[in-house]
């Protein structure tokens, strides 16, 4: 069974997925005033991510395992690399590609401290229930 803390990652990349949801929607207004063929590509693969995103989230709230196909993603630190590449990704798209995308990055890197935070406090709790010393 996962950590109860776990949930926190699994809400806000819940909210942070539907957030870079919003920003593809913009970045697909801008697209259709004018057609960039990179920008087609970055909001193509953006959707793909986060639609993966969403269901790992999903999952992960409600203590069920994803799809076979998904099992690589199902590491908190795979899903944060997947957040922080999408902000990367979503800041050429538009404006509100810019404030989303910086603030996913800003939670990305917030998100790896807590991860292994919590990944080292576990390990320390573990360990004392079993009564070894570390």
């Amino acid at each position: 069974m996962e950590h109860k803390s776990y949930t926190k990652v699994h809400v806000f990349n819940l909210i942070f997925s539907i957030l870079l949801s919003i920003a593809i929607g913009y970045g697909i207004d801008e697209l259709t005033k004018n057609f960039i063929l990179s920008n087609m590509n970055i909001i193509i693969c953006s959707i793909v991510y986060v639609v993966i995103l969403l269901i790992i989230s999903i999952a992960g709230l409600r203590e069920m395992h994803p799809p076979e196909i998904l099992d690589p993603f199902e590491n908190h630190y795979m899903q944060i690399t997947m957040l922080l590449f999408l902000g990367i990704l979503i800041i050429g798209t538009s404006t509100a590609g810019i404030v989303i995308g910086i603030l996913t990055i800003i939670y990305s890197i917030c998100a790896t401290v807590f991860v292994k935070y919590e990944n080292k406090t576990n390990v320390n709790n573990e360990s004392s229930v079993f009564g070894n010393s570390v």
